[in-house]
């Protein structure tokens, strides 16, 4: 997979939020509890269509997946980095 290696605004959901970003660890952590809460709410829907419903789970659940990966990663290079000692957003 290549890497990204520019930062486009345009890949934002808003472009305008280019100017009001938190830091990364808070746009992960927030990820990862956000769709946290959707895989609960999904799992607990009262939804008729079992083929919706099946849906939504996997949605959810790839949602979650990617989001806990990114969270372990972010803070697998964290801590890399500190036991090399490397400040922190060096």
């Amino acid at each position: 997979m290549p890497k990204i290696t520019t930062a486009n605004p345009d890949d934002l959901q808003f472009p305008a939020r280019v100017h009001c970003l938190e830091s990364l660890e808070e746009h992960i952590r927030r990820t990862a509890r956000l769709s946290r809460a959707m895989w609960n709410a999904v799992e607990g829907a009262q939804i008729e269509d079992e083929r919706d419903k099946t849906a939504l789970e996997a949605l959810a659940s790839e949602v979650a997946d990617h989001a806990s990966a990114v969270m372990f990663l972010f803070y697998r290079e964290a801590d890399a980095a500190r036991a090399k000692g490397i400040p922190p957003n060096a």
